[in-house]
């Protein structure tokens, strides 16, 4: 599927090239090219609907759907982005982990918490599971890890600074009640303790929309209006202000690098989006600049420049006109520009995620249309478009809490930002765990001296990209560090 405005775009360039003109001979403002737009690569079939997409701490990206063969759990491949290798990681067991929620662990493993009860085709939907599992990327396997005491379809998971995972909300076995209790991961014994009443949660939702900030608290923000303040050191809730828009059902929610403003945008058929800084002593929701399209059940991730791409979605209901161009979020000035359009209608249940060199991966969809499902389209933003990259040529594979490291690169002098980035991992329109945390650094003896993260609340524990970038916001490669 293509936009009208890309086929205006191919029909310019076919006259001028007739014509015998050269595009430096005449101007075409409406032709932009990759350095301003970007680029997106012809759609590459996977074989399997990516509803859920998880950036591995190798570099490959897990999707996995709702199809299931019996016997067996959720259909599910790695692929690799770099080769484009398609490995089945199919469940091996009877499990749904559909609807699951998904977050990854101090030791790189994907937590997959809850999902559907349900194994038969043609079943009822929204029945939820207390059963969890984890995929072990070193060896593409699946485990079977501590079962929750609530089931939960539609839950959220958030890793806390000190190593542990805690899930919110969530559908009951049933598919009726909505779970209020809040359950604790702890990663070193694999099981799950259900914290005290007055952690109950009673607003916000299903697939709640939270955020680690750095003083340790959980920050709520959507899909309904209300903004609550998690506290997990004595388990009590905060209210604060209310979205201007109102609801943001299917909408997104950015915490942005500076790691105290947070961004949301679209859903609820809304092109509107807003920011709340956490650091002002009574923060409140202002209107940011508007996107140019209406975007429910879209995608919101953070580029390697700290800027947020914007792609996918479309008009309730479903499903309705998309939104094929991306658009990019601007922190330092507020505003979307708008970007490449995509060729796959991407709405309810696509996905996104950041590779390590830079460029996103989108998945899914579930509108039912043959062979556009099964495929993924990968992102080069602009700014691989402007010039050469710096190289990172070695850094420690581990670094530590409130200490330095070295980052040997033969562009030392030319390095402006050094960030680590944690690997995300997204389904229905929010990446669960995405942080961009900007690291101090000197030059040092022609390399870079780096001061890593002072705590865990800062960049929870876990594996992170580690990416350097010069003058020209070009970003490096991505390295894979460890973080504790």
């Amino acid at each position: 599927m293509r936009s009208r405005r890309s086929s205006i775009l191919t029909i310019a360039t076919s006259l001028v090239l007739a014509l015998g003109l050269s595009f430096g001979a005449i101007s075409l403002g409406t032709i932009e090219g990759p350095e301003e737009v970007g680029q997106w690569s012809a759609p590459i079939d996977v074989g399997v609907i990516g509803i859920h997409a998880a950036l591995l701490p190798n570099g490959k990206v897990l999707l996995l759907e709702h199809i299931y063969t019996p016997g067996k759990g959720n259909l599910a491949k790695v692929f690799d982005p770099v080769t484009l290798q398609v490995t089945d990681v199919t469940l091996p067991y009877q499990r749904n982990v559909f609807c699951g929620g998904h977050v990854f662990l101090p030791n790189g493993k994907l937590l997959i918490s809850g999902g559907e009860i349900n194994l038969n085709p043609g079943g009822e939907v929204g029945e939820g599971t207390p059963d969890s599992t984890l995929f072990d990327w070193t060896t593409n396997t699946w485990t079977e890890t501590g079962t929750m005491a609530f089931a939960r379809w539609y839950p959220t998971d958030i890793a806390l600074g000190d190593g542990s995972q805690l899930v919110f909300s969530g559908r009951d076995e049933r598919g009726q009640e909505r779970i209020k209790q809040v359950e604790r991961y702890n990663p070193a014994t694999g099981s799950y303790t259900t914290l005290p009443p007055s952690a109950d949660q009673d607003t916000n939702g299903l697939y709640p929309r939270t955020l680690l900030t750095t003083d340790g608290k959980v920050f709520l923000a959507g899909p309904d209006r209300n903004s609550r303040m998690f506290d997990p050191s004595n388990n009590t809730w905060t209210a604060l202000d209310k979205m201007n828009h109102g609801r943001r059902e299917a909408g997104g929610v950015v915490m942005l690098p500076d790691l105290h403003t947070v961004l949301t945008a679209g859903g609820s058929s809304t092109n509107t989006a807003e920011i709340i800084d956490l650091n002002d002593p009574t923060p409140q929701w202002q209107y940011t600049g508007p996107m140019a399209f209406v975007r429910n059940h879209g995608n919101y991730t953070l580029l390697a420049d700290g800027t947020v791409l914007a792609n996918g979605g479309g008009t309730d209901p479903l499903p309705g006109p998309p939104a094929l161009e991306a658009e990019l979020y601007d922190p330092s000035t507020g505003t979307w520009s708008t970007m490449a359009a995509q060729q796959v209608d991407r709405q309810y249940h696509s996905s996104a995620v950041l590779l390590p060199d830079g460029r996103v991966l989108t998945a899914g969809d579930d509108d039912g249309l043959p062979g556009e499902m099964t495929t993924v389209e990968i992102y080069s933003p602009p700014y691989l478009f402007q010039g050469p990259r710096p190289k990172i040529r070695s850094v420690p594979s581990s670094i530590h809490y409130n200490d330095g490291f070295m980052v040997r690169t033969r562009q030392a002098a030319e390095i402006q930002r050094v960030a680590l980035i944690r690997p995300t991992a997204t389904t229905h329109g929010f990446n669960m765990d995405q942080r961009y945390v900007d690291l101090g650094f000197s030059l040092t003896n022609g390399n870079l001296a780096v001061d890593a993260p002072s705590n865990g609340n800062i960049a929870p524990p876990g594996y992170y990209m580690l990416v350097i970038l010069n003058g020209n916001g070009v970003p490096s490669i991505a390295k894979f560090v460890h973080l504790d």
